[in-house]
């Protein structure tokens, strides 16, 4: 396979994320369709856990912390996110 030239993130870990972000997406609806106590605690979680990453990050942007290329600042920033898709994929799927 050909390598491509300034490709921050791999063609496999992108995929891996978007097979992992579709499962989170699909197990949030489901959860969120059946309302409750539980649906409306995931919805609350999942606004509250948007709104602390996108500071996160912006912190992180402002203080230089990804670095100043775009590579490295979509490195950064992709390895962010991943994580914390990773981290609700695991708490979802129990």
């Amino acid at each position: 396979m050909t390598k491509l030239p300034n490709v921050p993130v791999s063609m496999d870990r992108t995929a891996a994320f978007l097979a992992d972000v579709t499962e989170v997406v699909a197990r949030r609806c489901l959860l969120i369709s059946f309302g409750g106590r539980e649906g409306m605690a995931e919805a609350r979680s999942m606004v509250s856990e948007k709104m602390t990453a996108l500071a996160h990050v912006n912190a992180r942007l402002a203080m230089g912390a990804y670095g100043f290329t775009p590579a490295s600042v979509t490195s950064g920033i992709f390895g962010h996110y991943a994580g914390l898709v990773w981290a609700n994929r695991r708490r979802l799927a129990k």
